[in-house]
């Protein structure tokens, strides 16, 4: 019980800290950054520090080129917040890092795997993650900016319980690591509405909470349909763009119940299988 609690506080008191620091004297500009700290800070006390890029090109690690792609997101968001990448240019680029990304973590995963099957197994994982960073970027500048982080935060929160389930404590603690940055983060921006997010905002949190399911599928043994489920839930989000009074009702009733179907279907796999 000891070791499982040290466990957890090694991987949430980092993103727990990073809030404090990051949101808490920045605002939500920082938001990225506490993600990408949390995560890597929290793989280093729980497994071992990353490896350079150019390690990891001859030595590739999926986790660690997925920690490496968020840190990259948070890169591209400074150049975006800087108005150095601006519109189409900036999607793009974020689109392309995920591309990147997925290749990057599953082409020694798929070399094995026929032409055919290879294009769609690094295909629909590729398309996947577009379409949650093009949505998560879409309902980032919603006037309900705190809603839209506490959104990601239990988006994050049933990622954990998924990846968990699904045979992966690694991941679950990284998702749990984000979790912790987000919620702590929404915690601080109460005090500071309103809370206006850019697009910039979403890509770190788009990379983190679908590469790491990415991952849970073709690393773990995390089923496609709680995945996909608790993948695309963040797109609840956009509900919250519309000035009518229901839509955030409507967006935290899609994001509880998607996020409770995932996590039921994910332990449903669990029992099935044994584990």
């Amino acid at each position: 019980m000891d070791d499982f609690l040290i466990a957890v506080a090694k991987g949430v008191a980092p993103a727990l800290i990073a809030a404090v620091i990051g949101v808490g004297w920045f605002g939500a500009r920082a938001l990225g950054f506490v993600i990408a700290a949390g995560a890597f800070v929290g793989y280093g006390l729980l497994k071992r520090w990353p490896d350079l890029p150019h390690v990891l090109w001859s030595a590739p690690d999926a986790t660690q080129w997925w920690l490496w792609a968020v840190v990259a997101a948070v890169l591209l968001g400074v150049l975006e917040r800087a108005r150095v990448l601006r519109g189409v240019v900036a999607e793009g680029a974020v689109i392309l890092l995920g591309v990147c990304a997925v290749w990057l973590m599953l082409h020694r995963v798929t070399a094995s795997t026929a032409g055919s099957e290879r294009l769609l197994s690094l295909g629909v994982p590729m398309a996947a993650l577009a379409v949650l960073t093009l949505g998560a970027r879409a309902a980032a500048p919603a006037p309900r900016g705190c809603n839209v982080v506490a959104l990601w935060a239990v988006c994050a929160v049933a990622a954990s319980g998924v990846l968990t389930l699904g045979g992966s404590a690694l991941f679950g603690q990284l998702a749990g690591a984000c979790a912790a940055a987000l919620g702590a983060s929404t915690v601080l921006l109460l005090r500071r509405r309103p809370v206006t997010l850019t697009a910039a905002d979403a890509s770190a949190f788009a990379l983190a909470h679908g590469g790491l399911l990415i991952a849970g599928v073709f690393l773990a043994e995390v089923t496609l349909a709680p995945a996909l489920l608790v993948g695309l839930t963040p797109l609840a989000a956009l509900l919250l763009r519309s000035p009518r009074r229901p839509a955030p009702v409507l967006a935290w009733c899609a994001t509880l119940t998607l996020t409770a179907v995932a996590t039921g279907l994910a332990f449903a796999g669990r029992e099935d299988s044994g584990y």
